[in-house]
């Protein structure tokens, strides 16, 4: 009787504020975006400075190859947080997605 109160409790106050329903996305930190701006830079041969931050978002990735699993290579079976950073040129021709831990590890995915 208490969980069904408590369920009927939580959806009355989220139905009164929307905002609470949704959980905030967290921003990378600024080491997260260069590193991210970094390694996309060496693997397109761009300057950093020819490149643009379209999207981040938050990520959980299974394991400690944050998403990118390279054949042959072991990884921890750990989640591990971090972000996904979808990054484009300039002239918008190329776009990659770094994805990243929440320090400065970075791998540029190629599907």
């Amino acid at each position: 009787m208490h969980t069904v109160v408590g369920a009927l409790l939580l959806a009355a106050a989220l139905i009164a504020s929307p905002a609470l329903a949704f959980a905030q996305e967290e921003v990378p930190p600024d080491t997260v975006i260069q590193a991210a701006l970094d390694a996309a830079s060496a693997q397109l041969d761009v300057p950093s400075e020819n490149l643009l931050v379209v999207m981040t978002a938050q990520r959980d990735w299974s394991d400690s190859s944050l998403g990118c699993p390279e054949p042959g290579r072991a990884y921890a079976q750990i989640i591990t947080p971090g972000f996904i950073v979808t990054i484009d040129t300039d002239d918008l021709a190329t776009e990659v997605q770094a994805h990243t831990d929440r320090g400065s590890r970075v791998v540029i995915c190629s599907f």
